[in-house]
């Protein structure tokens, strides 16, 4: 327990690079002023619709992405 993997699957396995990324981007996300969320909110509602509609479709592809059906089972159910 008190070793140092090198690898990000020994640690956690369900952990992929696209969810270590995505977990990165939230944490990094609380770091920005409110100021800069107002400005792209304003900048959001003028964007036309096609390009809004694009840039969802590109987020809900993250989602997908980041999105696994295999599991790793409870580690005290190894015992």
């Amino acid at each position: 327990m008190a070793g140092l993997a090198t690898h990000l699957d020994k640690i956690a396995p369900n952990v992929t690079t696209a969810i270590g990324l995505a977990l990165f981007g939230g944490f990094a996300l609380h770091l920005i002023p409110n100021r800069v969320f107002e400005r792209t909110r304003i900048l959001w509602m003028v964007l036309p619709a096609p390009f809004q509609a694009i840039v969802l479709l590109l987020f809900m592809a993250l989602l997908f992405k980041t999105a696994t059906a295999a599991t790793v089972p409870f580690i005290y159910f190894q015992f």
